[in-house]
């Protein structure tokens, strides 16, 4: 999905990397986690606090703020898929929204809830 969005927004795909990194629910441990799936980097483009004071604590990195679209979360969207309100399709990029409805999502929501 984040791919597809860039995609659809032009950028170029040897602008970024997308790499799945699964969570540690222990922030002492987080940054140096994910430092080891990731490549060199000295920038950081966080909307969350957590994040930014964990990177900072850990240091090297350029911290750059990125403002949160307010009252849009993963959870509003599946809320709204649940309940079937088309409304969850404006709340995502449009090439996401086509994605979602290619592999049934609203469904496959539906379906695990």
């Amino acid at each position: 999905m984040i791919e597809a969005a860039l995609k659809a927004e032009g950028v170029s795909h040897e602008q970024f990397v997308v790499i799945p990194i699964r969570n540690v629910e222990n922030f002492m441990l987080w940054t140096t986690h994910v430092d080891q799936y990731i490549p060199p980097i000295h920038k950081i483009y966080t909307g969350s606090d957590i994040v930014k004071n964990l990177y900072e604590r850990h240091g090297g990195y350029k911290i750059e703020d990125v403002e949160f679209v307010s009252n849009v979360s993963g959870t509003t969207i599946r809320e709204k898929m649940l309940r079937s309100d088309e409304e969850w399709k404006q709340l995502v990029h449009p090439e996401v929204a086509k994605l979602i409805e290619e592999w049934d999502g609203v469904k496959r929501i539906q379906m695990v809830s």
